[in-house]
């Protein structure tokens, strides 16, 4: 097939497996290896295509399966018959799978490698895309100069098919998913890399078709015809047809609704989970269908009646989950005067640069006048046309009669007036309406700023979103619109028919998802005279002018159109996560030393108020593996839902603002303020980091820790640079200035989530504290602080660890070397470094190396970490340190020639060392294969250098000033 496969051979503790097996919960295995990719070259003249990615697929699990064991571990733990079916796809198998494949007979195991979409050989503009597929994830580069490139990343993943079910995965939620990342090389051929895997596996009494079909025809001579018998007792069960829809299988007398069109998963439940268990019924999950069951008695085969099994009580559980005030302000046609933050976090933008004024805190209430709301306002352009009509090729926020009267009865497009020189008033509907179509519009503008594909973005649900801008929430109280709230919904499409039996069809297309919004005050309305409307309504504040509230939504709306599903098995959402990050970097409850914003900065919704926070205290249960997440981590899947409620999504939300901050968040400027651009350009990566790994995955997650590692992969597999794109338009955003490169952050996104209680040392009891570090985990030390303040509490960490700092160069800079690890002598032209190991295990095989530069100009000037102040003028030699025990160091000098570091009176000495060992390299070393490598000189830009040295503890910076 014209594919060389390099020799792989990690360190001992190099690929960091970890085993979820909870009895009453699906099972997961995950691989990640980020330092030490799985490479595949192609030939010259190899095209890429669906058997490339599955051969090197396949190649990878036996790989991987094979240095596990090496490692004294059982494999990869995959099911009977999972591993050999998917290294027989699409090739000839391996001798050690020859007998096992052929109990399967003439045909293939249920278990294969899904097509990837969209296609690589075609468009998919006019195709219509699958619920689960193998995903081409391509990513369009589009800096303010040079030419547009583009990332691709196939995700590779297996699933079960049925004859019965056509070319649908019998389920999805079991499976395996692979991230491959694509790498052009300049000659032509490519490279595959592949950093990670994930696998949802079979729990308790279920069971795989694969596993169950290969013990079946093991244990009957007739095999063949006891596999055709499964087959056909499928087909008489449900009635699957060829696309995998319910057909005349169900009556109408089950009152099944609309909302019950499509399962989910097909499972086959045994009467136990150990090796000896019998069939005991097929299940069906499904959007309002809890689950729908066939045992034994609905059989009619013999070889199964025989078997004379207690009848299984069939379970249904049915569910579902104008004219506008005249008042006069400077705007041109088509502008209106918005929200584009909330007033708690407004700052003025056009003053970015200035101290800013008194701040009357009080004023910011929902409850105030429109005249004191007023001021926190913004002018926004929103159309060209008049009427403005309120809809893109994402979204459409839509008419609302029922709640708002006036509104057409219609299912259009919402129309605002929006002539020159008027602006509407806070509480008006017309106002919540534009909030609602300006914030969606800002949400997919990042999305676009990412270069994701968008019109292949939603997989699992048609592509507009129905935005309801004054809506009720249901089910609960709310019905009637009188409620703070907001919710997605998931709604099928409408029934399409009914059979002449009086069976129900289902129509065969995908569900739409909705968004409706309510309230955010209910104490507080306007009532305006005849010149609005006659009758005068009183009309309310919208929770449409909340835009973090909305990112909230957002959060499922993103859940929904990768997964079909509205929730994470193991929190609400990322949305408070997202509304955090993404609202911070302007906000002035973000402002040091103002003691109210320092209060606040932590509250997630400050302008609808709610006890959620994004700064939550591990030591008191909010972690991981904590008290307050332990009865999710022990509740059988079917419970969780009625469990997360809100905790484990501050859990979420509190690490990832972690991150954020890591990343650049909590950096100011020499005089204290904030660094608007370096503090955006955070909130943008950690945002891509997140979003584009929930674009990654395949089988909806079971665990957090999957989260982190597609995060982490994220990263790591950004080939091209990610070009910030800035909501306020700060000018050097878009170019190569600013931009982030991969590899620079997959340390401190796993340290995130070790910080908030991940990688506990035991799973079976409450840990409420940090996780543990990497096995092996090489630092020299910086100036960071030990602990970090959160509400509630401060949590201590050890040295090494990635306590969120100012990455400023004209402060403190405590994200650089500390005198006790990284010293120059200037006048013996000697380096001292002390590495240590802040992990369990023994580091061997440690090198150092190193640089030394000149950097001019002054630290303190505007910009001066964006232009090329840093001359790097000679490597230091690679030098050989001795192992290093847990909690130990060695000391390891290093020299140079002054001569060869000549520097002048406006100029001052720089030196960045690198420790590496086969179990934890760093970020630079050019084995790692990631964009941010070092193969020959650092990056002379101080911003970058930042990137590199802050968010890896085993690189250190030292300056001579």
């Amino acid at each position: 097939m014209g594919v060389v496969f390099r020799p792989w051979n990690p360190g001992q503790f190099a690929v960091h497996f970890s085993e979820f097996n909870p009895g009453n919960a699906r099972r997961s295995r995950i691989a990640c290896h980020n330092g030490f990719p799985f490479i595949a070259d192609l030939e010259a003249g190899t095209q890429l295509s669906d058997g490339v990615f599955q051969a090197v697929g396949a190649a990878y699990l036996a790989q991987l399966n094979q240095y596990l064991k090496g490692t004294g571990r059982d494999g990869l733990g995959l099911p009977p018959g999972w591993l050999c079916a998917l290294r027989s796809w699409n090739d000839e198998p391996p001798p050690e799978c020859v007998e096992e494949l052929k109990k399967f007979g003439d045909r293939p195991p249920p278990l294969r490698w899904l097509d990837i979409w969209p296609p690589l050989d075609r468009a998919a503009d006019d195709q219509r895309p699958p619920r689960l597929a193998s995903w081409n994830l391509v990513r369009h580069v589009r800096p303010k100069e040079g030419p547009e490139a583009k990332d691709i990343t196939v995700v590779l993943v297996a699933a079960e098919l049925l004859p019965v079910t056509g070319s649908r995965p019998v389920g999805l939620d079991l499976g395996v998913r692979i991230p491959m990342s694509v790498i052009g090389h300049p000659d032509g051929p490519y490279s595959i890399e592949i950093r990670s895997m994930t696998a949802e596996l079979p729990y308790g009494p279920y069971r795989s078709f694969t596993e169950v079909l290969l013990a079946l025809r093991t244990a009957d001579t007739d095999a063949q015809a006891s596999g055709f018998d499964i087959l056909r007792l499928l087909e008489q069960a449900f009635g699957l047809v060829g696309d995998g829809t319910i057909s005349a299988a169900i009556s109408r007398d089950q009152q099944l609704t609309q909302d019950s069109l499509q399962y989910d998963d097909l499972h086959i439940r045994m009467d136990g989970n150990g090796p000896d268990a019998n069939f005991e019924a097929f299940e069906l999950d499904g959007k309002g269908l809890s689950r729908f069951e066939r045992g034994p008695e609905n059989l009619p085969y013999s070889f199964m009646a025989d078997l004379n099994f207690d009848p299984v009580k069939r379970e249904l559980f049915a569910g579902t989950s104008s004219k506008h005030l005249l008042v006069t302000n400077m705007t041109a046609q088509g502008e209106a005067r918005l929200f584009r933050q909330d007033p708690p976090s407004w700052r003025d933008i056009a003053a970015l640069g200035a101290v800013p004024g008194h701040y009357k805190w009080s004023r910011r209430r929902p409850t105030r006048s429109e005249t004191e709301l007023d001021r926190f306002r913004t002018t926004v352009w929103i159309s060209n046309h008049e009427p403005a009509v309120l809809e893109s090729d994402n979204f459409k926020v839509r008419n609302c009669p029922v709640y708002v009267p006036g509104d057409p009865d219609n299912t259009d497009a919402k129309t605002v007036s929006l002539p020159a020189d008027k602006f509407l008033p806070v509480r008006y509907n017309d106002y919540s309406a534009l909030s609602a179509y300006n914030n969606s519009m800002e949400f997919y503008a990042l999305l676009e700023g990412f270069g994701f594909d968008l019109a292949n973005f939603s997989v699992a649900v048609k592509r507009e979103l129905q935005v309801h801008y004054r809506s009720g929430i249901s089910p609960g109280p709310g019905k009637d619109g009188q409620t703070i709230n907001a919710r997605v919904t998931i709604k099928p499409p409408p029934e399409e028919d009914n059979d002449r039996e009086g069976l129900a069809i289902f129509a065969d297309e995908e569900p739409t998802v909705e968004m409706h919004l309510a309230l955010g005050n209910l104490s507080h309305r306007g009532r305006w005279d005849g010149a609005l409307c006659d009758p005068a309504w009183a009309q309310p504040l919208g929770i449409a002018t909340s835009e973090r509230w909305m990112l909230h939504e957002f959060g499922h709306v993103v859940l929904a159109a990768r997964l079909g599903k509205l929730e994470f098995d193991f929190a609400h959402s990322a949305g408070d996560g997202i509304a955090a990050v993404w609202s911070d970097p302007f906000s002035r409850l973000a402002h040091p030393g103002d003691g109210v914003a320092e209060t606040f900065r932590g509250i997630t919704f400050p302008w609808v108020f709610t006890t959620r926070r994004h700064d939550r205290f591990v030591g008191l249960g909010w972690a991981w593996g904590g008290a307050l997440n332990r009865s999710l981590i022990d509740a059988p899947a079917s419970l969780r839902d009625s469990l997360k409620g809100y905790i484990s999504e501050q859990i979420l939300s509190s690490t990832l603002f972690r991150l954020y901050r890591v990343l650049g968040g909590d950096t100011v400027k020499a005089d204290g303020t904030p660094n608007y651009a370096v503090r955006e350009r955070a909130s943008f990566v950690t945002l891509y980091l997140l979003l584009e790994a929930i674009r990654s995955l395949a089988q909806p997650p079971s665990v957090a820790q999957m989260l982190e590692c597609a995060m982490e992969a994220a990263d790591a597999d950004l080939v091209n640079p990610l070009y910030i794109v800035s909501r306020f338009d700060l000018p050097a955003t878009g170019t190569n200035a600013d931009a982030w490169t991969g590899g620079r952050a997959v340390k401190a996104v796993r340290w995130a989530f070790e910080a908030q209680g991940m990688f506990a040392p035991f799973r079976g009891s409450n840990h409420n504290a940090p996780g543990l570090p990497l096995p092996v985990d090489i630092y020299i030390r910086d100036n960071r602080p030990l602990e970090e303040r959160a509400d509630g509490g401060t949590a201590h960490y050890s040295p090494g660890a990635y306590t969120p700092v100012s990455l400023d160069w004209d402060g403190e800079r405590l994200w650089q070397a500390a005198a006790a690890g990284l010293s120059v002598d200037q006048a013996t032209a000697t380096v001292s470094v002390r590495v240590r190991n802040r992990g369990v295990h023994r580091a061997s095989a440690i090198q150092l190396h190193g640089w030394v530069g000149v950097a001019s100009g002054n630290p303190a000037d505007n910009d001066w970490d964006l232009s090329d102040s840093i001359d790097w003028l000679l490597q230091l030699p690679v030098v050989n340190a001795a192992d290093v025990d847990p909690d130990d160091e060695e000391v390891v000098q290093m020299a140079y020639d002054p001569a060869e570091v000549p520097f002048g009176n406006d100029q001052f000495l720089v030196v960045m060392v690198e420790a590496n060992c086969p179990e934890d390299p760093a970020n630079s070393d050019p084995a790692t294969g990631y964009s941010t490598a070092i193969a020959d000189m650092p990056p002379r830009v101080p911003r970058f250098v930042a990137d590199i040295v802050a968010n890896d503890n085993n690189m250190a910076l030292w300056m001579g000033i």
